[in-house]
């Protein structure tokens, strides 16, 4: 029961100021309180960006995604920066150009 009612609390905050039409803005709730948050940006029909953190006692991700898509819907370019939950250093490209795909990711 205790998951379900952790899904229902992360749901849309407007924290009075102007948003966009286009973003979106979710917190992530733990016990009753707002940990974190996740924020989804459409800056053009095939062009997205996605920042997503929470603070677990000092502890948490904090990562910036960026995602381009063709007109079919296929992605065709993701970049992926911030830290993972113990603060490493987190750095991805996935990237499709003439046919052929290619992933760079630095992990420590």
């Amino acid at each position: 029961m205790r998951l379900p009612l952790i899904f229902l609390g992360c749901f849309l905050l407007n924290n009075g100021h102007a948003q966009l039409a286009d973003t979106v803005r979710y917190s992530v709730v733990n016990n009753g309180k707002i940990t974190g948050k996740q924020t989804s940006l459409t800056r053009a029909a095939n062009d997205h960006y996605y920042h997503y953190e929470y603070n677990d006692r000092g502890r948490g991700p904090s990562i910036n995604t960026h995602i381009r898509t063709s007109e079919k819907g296929m992605i065709v370019l993701q970049e992926i920066s911030g830290v993972d939950y113990f603060k490493n250093k987190v750095q991805e490209k996935f990237e499709v150009k003439n046919g052929r795909a290619a992933w760079k990711i630095n992990l420590k």
